[in-house]
């Protein structure tokens, strides 16, 4: 099994990492050897830009960060893991 990880979910790990008193660089060390971080390109960064404007509307809480992860997986025909509930609804996405 392959896993993948979009650039701007390491910001979401930095942000818990401080939260929870955890060492930044060893979390992202075992990401980047876990797995392949996938950069953006201008095409996810317009489109989740769209899908932020529209999930605000019905999502309490829905983020730019969420939309680039979605989008990010979207581009390379990936699955979202997560325990987000704001992802609840969307295609390819499965709630751990």
């Amino acid at each position: 099994m392959s896993v993948y990880t979009s650039i701007v979910s390491l910001a979401e790990i930095s942000k818990w990492c401080i939260e929870n008193n955890a060492n930044i660089d060893k979390c992202i060390n075992v990401i980047e050897k876990n797995s392949t971080v996938f950069h953006l390109k201008k095409e996810m960064v317009v489109e989740a830009g769209i899908l932020t404007a529209k999930r605000k509307k019905i999502v309490h809480n829905w983020g730019m960060i969420d939309s680039l992860i979605y989008n990010t997986a979207q581009f390379y025909n990936l699955t979202v893991l997560t325990k987000d509930i704001h992802f609840k609804g969307l295609k390819d996405v499965e709630l751990l």
